[in-house]
């Protein structure tokens, strides 16, 4: 499951300031962890939103034959919750899935200044992405 990080030669840009480019800051907040992602998710409210979207997600998949034996699916993981989360789903259903198929985390570095790749990059290994 190879990780691959993309860079592209634009230069450095800064988001515009406004509300959405303010980092939240959550009392009690803390990054989440490879060991979070492998377990499931411990809060009643969680594991049922965790089951309704692998629901979805597994009934998507199989209503529109996305996934095939032997597929390999690239998830881009920007840092973003979507990112993780698609991942998280994709990976739990694989490990329910009738039919093998691969997963292959790329993490695209598009040259904003102070943007990590390296923390998406080790979260990606320490969940055996390479």
């Amino acid at each position: 499951m190879p990780l691959t990080v993309l860079k592209l030669d634009a230069p450095a840009r800064t988001p515009a300031p406004g509300p959405t480019c303010r980092p939240a800051v959550l009392p009690g907040w803390k990054p989440a962890t490879p060991a979070d992602a492998a377990r499931p998710a411990r809060e009643p409210e969680a594991r049922k939103l965790e089951k309704a979207l692998m629901n979805a997600a597994g009934r998507a998949i199989g209503e529109h034959k996305l996934i095939e034996a032997g597929d390999r699916i690239m998830v881009g993981m920007s840092g973003g919750k979507d990112s993780f989360t698609l991942l998280r789903i994709l990976t739990l259903l694989r490990k329910r899935a009738p039919i093998a198929f691969d997963l292959v985390a790329v993490n695209v570095d598009q040259g904003y200044r102070g943007y990590r790749a390296d923390v998406i990059e080790d979260y990606c290994r320490a969940l055996g992405y390479e």
